[in-house]
């Protein structure tokens, strides 16, 4: 008996559930069908706000005298526009519920060709929508949404394509731990629909799902490639930032084989173009491709393709089977003749647009720093040793008495401390130093002197989008981002990484990391701009000496002032080709924000400031003060040459060695 009560209670509880179910569901289908019936509404009103427009647009300029031909001509133009944003709009409505949480941009372009009759109007339109949804570290979802119309006399319709495409790539969640970037699971999948036609007839569809992943082969390639092994000596010896490890990173990341299958209708498939095209493809793999014939399987209105492709672990040989249309074509290691570095293997660590400029810049984009504990690599390659202590350095910061960025680190035996401050905002953490007993121990991460978690980080980019923001990855690596200046710093506790992007602050560059002028000579510079004899003694200068920490030997410190009396600068020697050259690189270039020197004219002779003036380029000044300034005045080739440079937004340092001309008060921004 109490059994069966039991299970009547049971039956109960279940049917309560459902019903609640039930409930739920319905008020998601009506909440749903409300919001379904408020777009329709408003995407009503705004196509009616556009007709309204064209209406009072009329009657304006039959007032104004225009005729009534202009007039209606010139309103169409703008009805077209004001529909064209509203067709963006909706667009971007549908991408952005399709990520539910994200962000999402949109484009559209149109260029129309008018006759003296409607029926001779050529026109075509397209938009592109673009959203990204938030997730996790080490997986993007992506929704893109196209469409292309066409219209011209030749067509008895205008022409309609519309292509939506989902994209589910995965990326390492680990930084700089090679042997669990290889054991992660980095399948990506990319999948796309698209329907094409004549504008109030049916479409015809085409379907492609994309989805590439790593063989068994290219871990074993991996594992056993000399990079692989040499990176693990690298590792032991706390170098985890050497050329091995960023190549042995890159490759354990790769995905070598690629799995497509493809839906065309029958017409697209069976067009002289595409068959043309396909016999030349063909043609171009000969003799590496064999060709045979299958039976034939109809599959309705659609022709089914199904294509595999591989390249081996150095990306130099392609092997692709496709199979459909009653024939299954097999190219097999096909000899790749252009340079694939960095990109064949499919590299997930990086994504296509950022591989793309470092192939085109010759891998200096972004310039990255890289300190170790033994060595010194600084932007523009030049290695030196040098080993931070608990004394608080200057790896990198902006070269102005208001810098906008700078970056510090200290390390001790337990722990490493790095600091960013972006525009007055302190950001830092302090990493405890990987050890057996500390493997799991977590990092303190403070916000203007407040302690702060990743989680709460997060919640509040949610609520308030951020220009700076820090990234912890699950091999204990942890990253400052700024968006607004491109710089980051990524650290696990002993190395530290600094990437910026070198337009920003090319040559106004100081610190560990050197100048940033693109040259190994004369790299590093102290604060005063003196080139020290040795690589060490620069790095000293660099350092903080507070807290009680243990400072800069007394020896070393006499040996830099010695040395700094006497200061050894790098001299510029102005050349024609300099001059030919920088009169187009003064128009181009100019300065985004920060210092500039001040050019007067005196006398026939072109005057410049010794010290550099904060400028604002692209704003203006809130406040402003006053500022005793020096001037050094030339004649003829050399001031032509040196005013080119400071158009172009170079820092003249050799001014500070000639005489000065003459002192003038001038105002400079202290805020913009």
């Amino acid at each position: 008996q109490q059994q069966q009560q039991q299970q009547q209670k049971n039956q109960q509880q279940f049917q309560q559930h459902q019903q609640q179910q039930q409930q739920q569901q319905q008020q998601q289908q009506q909440q749903q069908q409300k919001w379904t019936e408020e777009e329709e509404k408003e995407c009503r009103e705004e196509r009616q706000i556009c007709k309204s427009e064209e209406k009072r647009c009329i009657k304006k300029l039959l007032s104004e005298g225009e005729s009534q031909r202009s007039a209606e001509k010139e309103c169409e133009k703008r009805k077209e526009k004001c529909e064209g944003r509203h067709e963006i709009r909706q667009q971007l409505k549908q991408v952005l519920k399709k990520v539910e949480e994200g962000n999402a941009i949109s484009s559209s372009l149109s260029a129309i060709l008018r006759g003296s009759q409607p029926s001779q109007t050529r026109k075509i339109e397209g938009r592109v929508t673009v959203g990204e949804k938030k997730q996790k570290i080490g997986e993007e979802e992506t929704e893109v949404e196209m469409e292309l119309t066409a219209e011209s006399p030749q067509l008895r319709q205008p022409v309609e394509i519309r292509i939506s495409a989902n994209g589910q790539i995965r990326r390492p969640t680990e930084k700089w731990n090679q042997e669990e970037i290889l054991k992660s699971d980095l399948t990506s999948k990319i999948t796309v629909d698209g329907h094409f036609g004549y504008k109030g007839e049916e479409k015809k569809s085409l379907r492609s799902t994309i989805v590439a992943y790593r063989s068994d082969e290219m871990k074993n390639f991996v594992e056993k490639s000399e990079e692989y092994e040499k990176c693990s000596r690298d590792e032991q010896e706390g170098r985890k930032l050497s050329r091995s490890c960023r190549n042995a990173r890159h490759i354990a990341s790769a995905l070598d084989k690629v799995h497509a299958k493809l839906s065309l209708p029958e017409e697209l498939s069976e067009n002289r173009f595409v068959q043309m095209a396909t016999e030349a493809t063909k043609l171009f793999f000969l003799p590496y491709s064999s060709q045979k014939t299958l039976e034939s399987r109809q599959s309705g209105p659609q022709r089914e393709y199904e294509i595999e492709a591989e390249v081996d672990g150095e990306g130099k040989y392609l092997s692709v089977r496709v199979e459909g249309n009653g024939e299954e074509v097999h190219a097999k290691n096909y000899p790749l003749l252009w340079n694939t570095k960095n990109m064949l293997p499919i590299a997930t660590t990086k994504t296509l647009g950022n591989k793309i400029v470092q192939k085109l810049t010759g891998y200096s984009f972004p310039s990255s720093c890289d300190v170790e504990p033994k060595n010194v690599k600084t932007f523009d390659g030049r290695t030196y040793e040098y080993s931070v202590n608990d004394c608080e350095h200057v790896v990198f910061a902006e070269e102005s008495p208001r810098p906008r960025i700078v970056v510090y680190t200290k390390r001790t035996q337990q722990k490493q401390t790095v600091k960013m401050v972006v525009d007055g905002e302190k950001f830092e953490i302090e990493i405890p130093k990987e050890t057996r007993h500390s493997r799991n121990a977590q990092a303190t991460i403070k916000v203007n002197k407040q302690k702060k978690s990743v989680e709460q980080l997060k919640e509040e980019e949610k609520s308030e989008p951020k220009e700076t923001y820090v990234t912890k990855y699950e091999d204990g690596v942890y990253s400052i981002y700024s968006s607004k200046y491109g710089v980051e710093i990524v650290a696990d506790g002993e190395n530290l990484k600094v990437k910026t992007i070198p337009v920003v602050f090319r040559n106004k560059a100081t610190g560990l990391c050197g100048d940033l002028d693109g040259e190994e000579t004369a790299d590093l510079q102290t604060g005063k701009q003196c080139i020290l004899s040795e690589s060490r003694l620069t790095g000293y200068s660099y350092m903080l000496e507070k807290d009680q920490c243990r400072g800069v030997p007394q020896q070393e410190k006499s040996q830099i002032l010695r040395e700094e009396q006497r200061c050894v600068k790098e001299k510029v020697e102005p050349t024609k080709v300099y001059e030919f050259f920088g009169k187009s690189l003064g128009q181009q270039r100019r300065v985004a924000g920060g210092q500039m020197h001040i050019i007067e004219e005196e006398n026939n002779k072109v005057c410049i400031s010794k010290q550099m003036i904060r400028v604002c380029e692209r704003s203006f000044p809130k406040e402003v003060r006053a500022r005793r300034v020096e001037f050094v005045c030339m004649t003829g080739h050399e001031a032509k040459v040196m005013e080119t440079r400071v158009l172009a937004g170079d820092r003249l340092t050799e001014l500070e060695n000639l005489p000065t001309n003459f002192h003038q008060t001038v105002y400079e921004p202290s805020q913009c």
